[in-house]
């Protein structure tokens, strides 16, 4: 049943290794504190309003199947899918911050409690422990072993047998893995590429790989009345309707049925060897839906955010149905039957069977990608390779047919600001943040502070700015709770924050951001906009203190912090400094830049034809939990004309509350209204091409 079409062999992977590590408290241990996993997603109570929390429900039967396929208790399984969700922004900053650097990540611990993050740069790790995570220093970067992994796909695709079934780079012991059956020749081929032997490491194994194209991957469908595979992921190309599976399942050409054997639709393209993916589309017959089949129902998939390696991944398919395991590595190229090499898969321990072919996985809510093929079996174990989603939808220009996500049970917490420090605090102690030293900014601003402290005690949070001599308390949140919050306008300066440990001890997490204050409102149609209600400059926000400290030894301000904690665009230089803090001459007075749409907060870059139109974000939508102003500024192609619309769920539809629909490519945007659910529309009126969408929404 297997089509012969011609071999592309190339990937690229992610990879780490150990030489010297640095401890840092992990976020939740597996037995103790799964506990405190648990107090993440319930609001706190000690005498005082507790913060927000930003949760997930998981998807229907998720948790189940985490319990029996990983071995977890219902509380771990929970806890588990808490922790991926809290570490992603975490990893993905610091993966953007290292650089070359960068040596890997991957999450360990019964519950994904510690997110390990790997650099070649020993003085990157106070970087990494400082966000949340642990440090290992390591000898080669992600990019070195990912050239040598290149180099072996090249140098070994018409080895044969010797050039192993499976090469990979293996993030936690930073080297190229080779699978093979035959290691000795194996070892002699790869001394003979010149690439470093201790890079490479050479696996025995019989476990190979086959292409389960008699499979599934959500429901049953059968290939010219032949063959059974599983429908992956619904999809769509303009007004054509359709799914993604595995490219084995069948030729371009093919006709396919569902699984009540009515006729379904036609392979329009497919891809195998070299990739292993393809796009059926469907007759009239049939209605995409976001669903996946899960065990008892089914889930609806939002969006298709990769996971982190070492998150859970879950798989649905025709023949053993729904089953969990982890993402062990990524970007491995796997050689089916000697000949057929398919490259850029995905590595889990999840367990699939002949049928299942072409199925979807899933992390969360996520689309992750469709099963490939596998070893072993669900009865004794084995493992299973995917093609990653987002390489099929670009690859035929379709779109993911997604559900609203689920929104938070509460709104969004500490972990949601953009800055983001971590520290521990005994009963009685202090700390200054950020890293003992302070931020500046040259305009007004609005900052605000957010603080988790442990369950059970009382941290307070105070924001100080330094008045020339000494630094003076101009906002604080003192009550009774572990968590804190404040909020206050104030003019350009020096600032810091100081937490307090006034009962109880354990870990914090601090999280602030400074923007600029928004101008006066102006009306809007349709929609009618609330009256903005901003403190006067320079004071405290309702519900806070402003009040003078008397000086510590930490009383005077040290270097600056990072040029981006410095700055409400982000571009230009900051002011220079003289030694001990003090602002060189004139450095005060440097205007800031010209802020455009990709200064926004939040940026969205597409491309649309004539006629088209894009939901943002991401096809689904973003929640605010009060009276906020929503700003957007669209850069379209030159010479077009792309249209912005604004829209609120008002509880049955979606209804345009701001837009703007002039002649130009560019658009602005202003509207300021009630908590709700709200997306943004980007519509082609005339002219095709990029397009660049940036947006946020403040309190007024």
């Amino acid at each position: 049943m297997l089509r012969r079409r011609p071999v592309a062999v190339g990937c690229v992977l992610a990879a780490v290794a150990l030489v010297v590590t640095t401890p840092v408290a992990p976020a939740f241990s597996a037995a103790q504190d799964v506990g405190k996993a648990q107090e993440l997603r319930n609001p706190l109570s000690s005498g005082g309003a507790s913060s927000a929390r930003s949760v997930r429900k998981p998807p229907h039967g998720m948790i189940e199947a985490l319990q029996r396929d990983l071995g977890l208790t219902a509380q771990e399984a929970q806890a588990r899918l808490d922790n991926e969700i809290r570490y992603a922004p975490i990893e993905a900053r610091l993966r953007r911050e290292l650089g070359a650097g960068f040596g890997g990540s991957w999450l360990e611990g019964r519950v994904a409690q510690v997110l390990i993050v790997a650099t070649t740069d020993l003085a990157a790790a106070p970087l990494i422990t400082t966000a949340g995570a642990q440090p290992k220093i390591v000898a080669r970067s992600l990019a070195r072993l990912t050239a040598v992994k290149d180099e072996l796909d090249k140098d070994l695709a018409a080895a044969g047998e010797a050039g192993g079934f499976a090469r990979y780079v293996d993030v936690r012991t930073n080297q190229v893995v080779i699978r093979t059956t035959v290691p000795e020749q194996t070892r002699n081929l790869v001394g003979l590429t010149g690439v470093s032997q201790e890079a490479v490491r050479v696996e025995a194994s019989a476990r190979r790989f086959r292409p389960l194209y008699d499979l599934r991957g959500g429901d049953a469908y059968r290939i010219d009345s032949a063959w059974r595979c599983s429908v992956g992921f619904s999809a769509t190309k303009g007004a054509q309707n359709g799914f993604v599976s595995a490219g084995h399942c069948g030729d371009a050409g093919s006709v396919t049925t569902g699984y009540n054997n009515v006729a379904q639709g036609v392979f329009e393209c497919s891809s195998f060897p070299g990739d292993d993916h393809s796009w059926i589309t469907v007759n009239t017959n049939w209605r995409p839906t976001p669903d996946v089949v899960s065990t008892g129902g089914t889930i609806g998939v939002t969006g298709s955010r990769e996971a982190i390696e070492g998150a859970s991944v879950c798989r649905s398919g025709s023949t053993t149905g729904w089953h969990c395991g982890t993402v062990r590595q990524r970007d491995v190229t796997v050689v089916y039957d000697e000949t057929q090499t398919v490259s850029q898969l995905t590595l889990t321990d999840a367990c699939a069977e002949p049928g299942d072919s072409g199925g979807p996985f899933v992390s969360v809510d996520q689309a992750q990608g469709v099963l490939s093929g596998g070893n072993g079996n669900c009865t004794a174990g084995g493992e299973t390779v995917f093609q990653p989603v987002t390489e099929i939808l670009s690859a035929y220009g379709v779109s993911l047919v997604v559900d609203e996500p689920v929104p938070p049970e509460t709104g969004c917490a500490c972990p949601c600001y953009p800055r983001r420090v971590a520290g521990t605090l005994s009963v009685g102690g202090l700390a200054y943040q950020p890293s003992g030293s302070y931020y500046r900014t040259t305009a007004y601003r609005l900052h605000t502070g957010c603080l988790e402290g442990p369950a059970g005690s009382d941290f307070d949070l105070y924001l100080q700015r330094w008045n020339g001599r000494s630094w003076v308390v101009v906002a604080s949140d003192t009550g009774p709770a572990a968590d804190k919050s404040i909020s206050y306008l104030g003019a350009a300066g020096r600032y810091r924050y100081r937490v307090n440990a006034r009962t109880g001890s354990g870990p914090y997490t601090l999280g602030y951001t400074n923007t600029a204050p928004l101008p006066p409102a102006v009306p809007v149609t349709p929609g009618t906009p609330d009256t903005p209600g901003a403190p006067a400059p320079g004071t405290p926000a309702p519900g806070v203190t402003a009040a003078p400290e008397t000086p510590t030894a930490s009383g005077t301000p040290s270097a600056p912090e990072t040029a981006e904690a410095v700055r409400g665009c982000h571009g230009g230089a900051a002011p220079s400094t003289r030694s001990g803090g003090e602002p060189a001459a004139g450095g005060l007075a440097q205007p800031e830049p010209e802020c455009a749409c990709p200064c926004y907060r939040t940026t969205t870059p597409g491309t649309l034809a004539l006629g088209r139109s894009a939901y943002l974000p991401s096809g689904g939508y973003y929640r605010t939990t009060a009276t906020e102003v929503h700003l957007a500024c669209l850069d379209g192609p030159d010479g077009s004309d792309f249209d912005l619309y604004l829209q609120r769920w008002n509880g049955r539809s979606w209804v345009t509350v701001a837009s703007e629909t002039g002649p130009n490519p560019d658009e602005t945007l202003r509207y300021q209204g009630p908590a709700g659910r709200y997306r943004y529309r980007v519509t082609a009126a005339s002219g095709s091409g990029g397009y660049t969408l940036g947006y946020q929404h403040d309190l007024p």
